[in-house]
Order: structure tokens, then sequence, then C-alpha cells
């Protein structure tokens, strides 16, 4: 049996990715379809491309695409995804929250998608844009004519997946939701060895601290939390790193430690 996985992206070494490494582990011989990836970022976030057959979409060889993949290249990744050839693959496992799953398989393929949300700056596209930096403020409205053609694109993408599959009871309701189709869930994978390698994080306060551990990224909202803890005057200790990092220093208070 031939089985082919089908990526969004490999841009940034988040929970994603980090499931799409265990999926190769399961299938080792599979090759990866993806629209782009970002050697250096990647290595030096800790992603393992070794034995790894990964094919990228024309959009690997754009000019600034480090730099405009998630914000005025997203027009381009339907047709990216379409391109790919899959014919000969008995299967197809698509892991995503965006664009994978509108990959054109043939009848006689079954097409799996683990879906790790509905794509947000589509679904939520208002509280995304708000918090999200990588789309100039006067350039916003621009985006929402090509955010409504990108919504219809992914009902239609949604519709070729066979079977769907995803993270947590809540996403199923979400797809639910938006796509009407019902998923089987089933939980990510933890890798429970790095938990015991961890040394324990140290604190003044005889009462202990809260812990926020996320990726710094506008729309995960963990200014929210920043401006609480502020106001509260409780230790609170964060864990990630991302785009709002340098923003999120500004915000902290004394009781705030980013850790990174």
């Amino acid at each position: 049996m031939k089985i082919a996985i089908v990526h969004d992206y490999l841009n940034q070494y988040g929970g994603a990715e980090r499931v799409l490494e265990v999926i190769h582990q399961i299938w080792p011989e599979a090759p990866i379809f993806t629209s782009l990836i970002d050697y250096q970022k990647m290595e030096k976030q800790g992603f393992n491309f070794k034995g790894k057959d990964i094919r990228t979409s024309f959009m690997q060889k754009l000019p600034f695409r480090k730099s405009l993949a998630n914000s005025y290249y997203l027009p381009l990744y339907p047709l990216a995804f379409e391109k790919f050839d899959l014919t000969g693959f008995d299967v197809v496992l698509s892991l995503t929250s965006f664009a994978a799953k509108g990959v054109i398989t043939k009848p006689e393929t079954t097409h799996i998608c683990y879906c790790c949300t509905p794509t947000r700056h589509l679904w939520h596209s208002q509280e995304y844009l708000s918090h999200h930096s990588h789309v100039k403020g006067i350039h916003k409205p621009l985006l929402y004519p090509i955010l409504n053609y990108l919504r219809i694109w992914d009902l239609v993408a949604a519709s070729r997946v066979d079977y769907f599959l995803t993270i947590s009871k809540a996403v199923q309701r979400r797809l639910k939701r938006i796509y009407h189709r019902e998923a089987e869930v089933i939980y990510p994978p933890v890798n429970l060895t790095r938990f015991l390698k961890l040394k324990l994080l140290k604190t003044d306060s005889k009462k202990g601290f809260f812990l926020i551990v996320s990726r710094l990224g506008g729309h995960k909202r963990v200014d929210l939390a920043i401006e609480a803890f502020n106001r509260l005057k409780l230790p609170l200790k964060i864990i990630g790193d991302g785009p709002q990092e340098k923003r999120y220093r500004k915000m902290a208070g004394q009781n705030i430690e980013i850790l990174g």
C-alpha cells in the first residue's frame, strides 16, 4: 500500500510538525508533500529532515517566501496543493489546519484528513487579523475579499476528504459546525520522555506560580493573560517564543517572567 503524507508548510516547528514527525515514523517510506520549507529555521528549532522524502510546491521558489508566506501569499496555497500529482498512491493522509486537505486525488484513492482546526484566519478572521503582525494595517482591508474567496475554497476542499480525524472534542464540534462533517477524535501524541529531563522552575513565592506554555503568536492571545496578571500581581512564568515575544516582554510587569 502506497501512502502519501501532505502537510501545510514547514516554516515553523509547532505541535502539528511534531505530530508530522510521529506520523512519518509510522510510515517512514511515505513522501511528504508540502507547500514550502524554511530549512534554516526548522533545523534551528529541532526538526529532523534526515530520512524524509519531502516534496515542495512552486511556492518554494517564490521570492520573499520567508516573510510573506503567512500573509500576502495566502491566495496561492489552493493552487499549490491542487497541482500536486498524487497518482499511484492508495492512501493520502493530510495533516492540516489550512490548505493541505485541498489536494485532488483519484477516485480510487482514500483521503484521510487529520485536522488540527478549521483554518483560523478564514473562520475567525477578525480576531486573527487584529492580533497578527504579518499584514500591515493599511493592507488588511484588501484581504477581506481574498479571505471570502478562500472560505469558499476551504469548504470545497473539505468536501474532497473521505474521512476526517481530529485532535479534540472541541475541534470535532468546530468541524461539524463549519464543514458539516463528522470526525473521529484521536488525541495527538505526547513525548513524555522530554518532561523527565526538565528541571523544576524556581520561584521565590511560597505559593508557587502560574505557568503558560505556548508559541507567542498574536492569535494565541497570551497578551490577555499578561494584562490579567499585571492587574492581579500574581507570579506568572511563560515558556515559548514567537513573533510577539518582544511586545510581550514590554507588556510584562515585574511579576511576569518570559523564559523563551
